[in-house]
C-alpha cells in the first residue's frame, strides 16, 4: 500500500524509533488533491493506536515547520502538545534548512482521549 501511494503522490505516513526504545516519532505528507479531506488525521490515529495497543510504546512525536498551519491544526486534532522548537534544521529533501516545532503525546494522554470518544 505505502509503494501504492507514493507512487501516485497520495501521500506517506511513517514511524522512526528514537532515542528512547519505547518512544516513536511520526511523520506524513499528503499530495494537494488530497488536502481537506481527514484522511491525514485517520492514518495518525491509526498509528497513534497500533503504537500504543500493538507495540507497547510509552510516547509519540511528531513535528511540523514553520508556517504549516494544516500540520500544526492536524497534531492538534490527534491529541499531540507543543514540546519544542528547533530553529535551523537542515530539510534534505527542500533543500533548505527550516525552524521546526515539535509535539509529543503520551500513551496516558491518548488512553484518555479515547476513553472520552469512547464514552460519547
Amino acid at each position: 500500500i505505502r509503494d501504492f501511494c507514493l507512487s501516485r503522490g497520495l501521500g506517506d505516513v511513517y514511524k522512526r524509533q528514537k532515542a528512547a526504545d519505547d518512544e516513536i516519532e511520526i511523520g506524513y505528507w499528503i499530495g494537494v488533491p488530497y488536502w481537506g479531506q481527514g484522511l491525514i488525521p485517520e492514518a495518525v490515529r491509526a498509528l497513534q493506536k497500533h503504537a500504543f495497543l500493538d507495540l507497547g510504546c510509552s510516547a509519540m512525536w511528531c513535528g511540523y515547520y514553520d508556517g504549516n498551519e494544516k500540520s500544526k491544526r492536524c497534531q492538534e486534532k490527534c491529541g499531540f502538545k507543543y514540546h519544542h522548537t528547533e530553529e535551523n534544521k537542515p530539510c534534505a529533501l527542500m533543500g533548505d534548512v527550516r525552524t521546526e516545532h515539535f509535539t509529543y503525546l503520551t500513551k496516558e494522554q491518548w488512553s484518555d482521549t479515547q476513553d472520552k470518544v469512547n464514552f460519547m
